[in-house]
């Protein structure tokens, strides 16, 4: 199983994350668990994304695969 760095960051009012692993994959919350869940629903919409316009999907998404959270505040 592939383990994805997801960058956490403290942004002023809330939290705001990215993957480096996929460029303009980004989202925010206002609490650590809200983040998780929406940076995890972030992932799969970049990916349909990705497949609808015949992108090719980064080989560690390809099959399972697990975030792993990186706070960096």
């Amino acid at each position: 199983m592939e383990k994805i760095l997801v960058e956490i960051y403290f942004a002023e009012n809330n939290y705001s994350a990215h993957i480096p692993l996929l460029q303009g994959c980004v989202s925010t919350g206002m609490t650590i668990e809200e983040l998780k869940l929406n940076i995890t629903e972030a992932v799969q919409f970049h990916l349909e994304g990705m497949m609808e316009d015949g992108d090719e999907i980064p080989v560690e998404f390809r099959n399972e695969y697990k975030l792993k959270f990186e706070p960096l505040f």
